[in-house]
């Protein structure tokens, strides 16, 4: 369940507020119920803000590379080409083995995605919007519904398959960038979907 808790700009500050608040709300109920004690008390829950819980889905498994792979920062450019023109967005991302971190719309927005330690195939997540001073929290069921997250897997290769890249043919082509060799594979004929790519098995980008 998205779950919205407002706190100061400063991320520094933003998860010291947070468990600020949990204490203040501990405080109002124990004050709540010696006020009205003769009263039985009612709990009722909130009403569910986003929407239906998405149908169940396959978790895919993690690759057994990724418990190896280096803590990396890139830039990912992403453009869309439709009838109104062209759009471009660009994101900042900090990747190790159980933590990415995303900073987008030039720094107004943040996400934190997490690997669960008890199930190491699913995620959670934190939108850290500073404009809106809020962070907003997202458990698995939020991230399949927004984001089309299936699982841990889908936000550390940032949506790529490497079963489909495998899928893929070897054109040969080799590109080495910091010290890592990326690998094109390119679709045999027309297809859709994952068509062309640059791809490292080591760092499963």
């Amino acid at each position: 369940m998205t779950r919205l808790i407002r706190a100061s700009a400063d991320p520094r500050l933003m998860m010291a507020a947070a468990a600020t608040l949990v204490g203040m709300g501990a405080s109002a109920l124990i004050l709540t119920r010696a006020s009205v004690a003769d009263a039985p008390p009612v709990i009722e829950l909130p009403a569910r803000k986003t929407g239906a819980s998405p149908p169940p889905v396959d978790t895919p498994a993690v690759p057994v590379d990724a418990e190896q792979i280096p803590a990396v920062h890139f830039q990912l450019e992403t453009t869309w080409h439709d009838a109104r023109g062209s759009r471009r967005a660009v994101q900042h991302v900090t990747r190790t083995a159980d933590r990415i971190h995303l900073v987008l719309e030039g720094g107004q927005r943040e996400w934190l995605f997490t690997r669960n330690p008890v199930f190491p195939d699913r995620v959670s997540g934190l939108l850290i919007d500073h404009g809106n001073h809020r962070i907003e929290q997202y458990d698995e069921s939020d991230l399949q519904r927004q984001l089309l997250f299936r699982g841990w897997a889908d936000v550390l290769t940032m949506r790529v398959d490497p079963r489909h890249v495998a899928s893929l043919a070897d054109t040969g082509e080799r590109r080495t960038v910091a010290g890592i060799t990326f690998y094109r594979y390119r679709a045999a004929d027309a297809a859709t979907g994952l068509v062309d790519a640059w791809w490292s098995p080591s760092l499963l980008l």
